[in-house]
């Protein structure tokens, strides 16, 4: 358990989730853009694609990733369709 512990620390991953968009897929670039403001982060969140339709987000405030995690679902609206 330590040794998975002090890996997460190791590669940034202690305050990284995984987003999952269940409606297609937006451009990652898109999304870079527009998911820090929908989420109101107040620091850095460093958004990496995993596979299709997932994608690995990395906050670097603890707050933002408390609140990203309190969320229960997340609809996200860009050029009237919702995601």
């Amino acid at each position: 358990m330590v040794e998975r512990q002090d890996f997460m620390i190791e590669e940034g991953l202690c305050q990284a989730v995984v987003f999952n968009l269940s409606y297609g897929a937006l451009d990652l670039k898109v999304l870079r853009s527009i998911l820090p403001k929908h989420l109101h982060t107040k620091g850095n969140c460093l958004i990496g694609l995993l596979a299709p339709n997932f994608f690995l987000l990395r906050f670097d405030q603890y707050e933002d990733y408390v609140l990203d995690l309190s969320r229960s679902i997340n609809y996200l609206l860009y050029n009237g369709e919702e995601y």
